[in-house]
């Protein structure tokens, strides 16, 4: 073989290597983000506002998990420590509330929007939360 010919190809390989290795890498980069996640409950049939965007992993990290999963006795008081995992919000309050429980919509945003509050961190507005 020509040392010409020897000489272009040592010089140009590794660019066309290089090259063919971004052409399929970044692709893989660019649509590998991660969904970002939602909350949606079915309970209400006709929301105002659509799902919430919510980590649930993030908020784990973070929180223990009675923070948001609280779980009370028979007479209404707040077990500490204790944690209704096992339970959707909806299991206890409803859309409508009953009694003492606080309706469905308004136990989420005091829950949630009492926390961002609380902390002095995270989403404050609707708009910021709710998705359309």
């Amino acid at each position: 073989m020509n040392v010409l010919i020897k000489q272009v190809l040592n010089r140009i390989f590794p660019a066309v290597l290089i090259l063919l290795a971004l052409l399929f890498l970044i692709p893989g980069f660019i649509f590998s983000q991660n969904p970002v996640p939602l909350f949606k409950d079915d309970n209400f049939t006709d929301p105002l506002r659509g799902p919430v965007l919510f980590d649930h992993d993030q908020h784990e990290l973070m929180y223990d998990c009675s923070r948001c999963h609280h779980l009370y006795d028979n007479q209404g008081n707040l077990l500490e420590g204790m944690a209704s995992i096992d339970l959707r919000c909806s299991d206890c309050h409803t859309v409508e509330g009953q009694d003492d429980i606080l309706p469905l919509r308004r136990a989420y945003h005091l829950q949630c929007k009492g926390c961002h509050l609380d902390e002095g961190q995270g989403p404050f507005a609707c708009s910021e939360c709710h998705i359309r």
